[in-house]
């Protein structure tokens, strides 16, 4: 039922309109009437009618006026005035308020008022119909992105393409032809770790996505959705002789590369195929993209397609497989590489990334255990050249590096941070001569909890001052220092073999196994189990 607020001065006027329809009939209740302005806007924001009668000449607040306030409190509600006058200005404004209409008085007949509240109570139906569609379209486009995780779970899980495909229509994604082309699309971690950190991959694949899906609003068939680490482009196309389904997406690809290295000043990979896939095989194609793993990793970063052999493409960089050189083989070129971290400058250590680069390359060494190696190798030369633990966001990088030149441009931004680190800290140390009594305090306390308290009376310093010096110097609190310190230890005590996890805990004052676990994790990235097993 639609509410309706009867609103007249006239008070046999208001008992008369209130008898004179048939509301139940008409889908309509009348749920409150009166003769006062005051009382009509208190019983509006009350009860929130849909449609109000009202008069136009009404004491201290007119009929006119009422309604333009009722539209401000609800801009759906409905409205038909009655009124004495046939003055064509009142006509007039009320059809600036849109109102349905506009009946006389004298004249108001059963049938009239009744034609007036159908028209009414149809303009109220269509105007839900049209809010519905609204809200539905605004859901979708707040929850698009869930909602097309959710489409690709679909496929990914077998679901019946017919539902598959009304699923996509409804978020407007018009998969109306027989073939699909999968491709997966991310950017090189490099580029972006070089330019903006590791806390910049986050924002640049947002921003990518954004990219991605205006160009693709020029490509008709091609839809964008996010993934954990890379975007997943679908094409949906008619096969014809006269369309190349390869051809059409490499366009669309090298306008988004060229896009991504003006604005985002990012490189982007790929890889595409199988070619013609039914809605029924989209999601195996899918499945096939993210099972690409290291498949390519000595190729030069680019746009592949599944299925071609290598000699096929040209590349000259060999056939496919994965190779099988143990990791072992390149120990020297890493003991040079770590030589000229801890001793050299970025000349020596660029030299020696190069050195290690190419060694990697020649002897095809296997790409999981390069990764791996890479990553706990790294993260040892950290626990030797004092410094934060940069974000986990950088090793995440670092290990999903899919490229020898990825992660060769990955662990060069890390080396580069660290001669940084090292270069700050040795400046700092002839600047502040506090921080190495800081680091001989703490060194000859090891099995003690030290707090910034008794640090502070060491120096004879005020507690709330060193805070602030020891955070402006350093940059970090003096607990998280202090552990830091303390794991970079643990990890050379642990690396030697001839204690237990145990007894290097209790050596460094933490009576708490699993929280010296924690904080071990926190600062080298595995626990103490895993390292020593590395």
């Amino acid at each position: 039922m639609l509410k309706v607020l009867l609103i007249d001065d006239d008070v046999p006027m208001l008992k008369y309109v209130a008898q004179l329809a048939d509301w139940e009939e008409l889908g309509l209740r009348v749920v409150g009437r009166t003769y006062s302005s005051a009382k009509a806007l208190q019983l509006f924001r009350e009860l929130l009618p849909d449609l109000v009668i009202t008069d136009i000449g009404l004491p201290q607040i007119n009929g006119l006026e009422l309604a333009a306030e009722f539209t401000r409190l609800k801009p759906e509600v409905r409205l038909i005035f009655l009124t004495c006058h046939e003055d064509f200005h009142y006509v007039k404004k009320a059809l600036t308020l849109d109102a349905d209409d506009y009946l006389i008085k004298d004249e108001l007949t059963k049938e009239q008022l009744e034609d007036a509240l159908r028209k009414s109570a149809a303009r109220i139906s269509e105007q839900g119909v049209r809010t519905e569609q609204l809200a539905y379209k605004e859901d979708v486009s707040r929850n698009a992105d869930l909602l097309k995780e959710s489409l690709i779970g679909q496929l990914l899980q077998g679901a019946d393409p017919d539902a598959v495909r009304s699923y996509a229509k409804r978020l407007g994604i018009p998969w109306e032809y027989a073939a699909f082309l999968p491709a997966a699309v991310r950017p090189l971690y490099a580029p972006v770790i070089s330019r903006y950190g590791a806390a910049g991959l986050a924002p640049i694949r947002y921003g990518l996505y954004n990219m991605a899906s205006e160009i693709a609003a020029r490509y008709e068939g091609i839809s964008v959705f996010r993934q954990e680490d890379s975007l997943l482009l679908v094409l949906n196309y008619r096969p014809t002789l006269a369309f190349n389904e390869r051809e059409y997406l490499q366009r669309y690809w090298h306008e988004l590369q060229a896009s991504g290295r003006h604005y985002l000043h990012v490189e982007l990979t790929g890889v595409y195929g199988p070619v013609r896939l039914p809605l029924a095989s989209l999601g195996d194609g899918i499945r096939g993209l993210q099972q690409t793993g290291l498949r390519f990793f000595y190729r030069k970063p680019g746009l592949e397609l599944l299925g071609v052999p290598a000699a096929a493409r040209g590349t000259g960089d060999g056939e496919e497989g994965p190779p099988c050189a143990p990791v072992q083989l390149l120990e020297a070129q890493w003991q040079q590489l770590q030589a000229a971290v801890r001793e050299g400058g970025a000349d020596e250590a660029e030299a020696a990334l190069s050195a290690f680069g190419e060694a990697a390359l020649l002897q095809r060494i296997e790409p999981g255990e390069l990764i791996r190696s890479c990553s706990a190798k790294l993260r040892l030369l950290e626990l030797q050249v004092p410094g934060e633990v940069p974000e986990a966001a950088f090793y995440q990088a670092l290990e999903a590096a899919r490229y020898l030149e990825d992660l060769l441009g990955v662990l060069g931004a890390g080396i580069r941070r660290l001669l940084g680190t090292r270069r700050s800290r040795e400046e700092l140390l002839h600047r502040e001569p506090k921080l190495q009594a800081i680091d001989d305090f703490v060194l000859r306390r090891l099995s003690e909890n030290i707090s910034s308290v008794d640090m502070a009376a060491h120096l004879y310093m005020n507690p709330s001052y060193f805070s602030r010096y020891f955070k402006r110097l350093t940059g970090e609190n003096f607990t998280d220092y202090v552990n830091g310190l303390k794991m970079k230890i643990a990890s050379k005590r642990l690396g030697a073999g001839e204690e237990t996890v145990e007894q290097v805990a209790l050596a460094l004052g933490y009576s708490d196994r699993t929280y010296f676990s924690k904080v071990f994790k926190k600062y080298v990235g595995v626990t103490p189990r895993e390292f020593r097993r590395s």
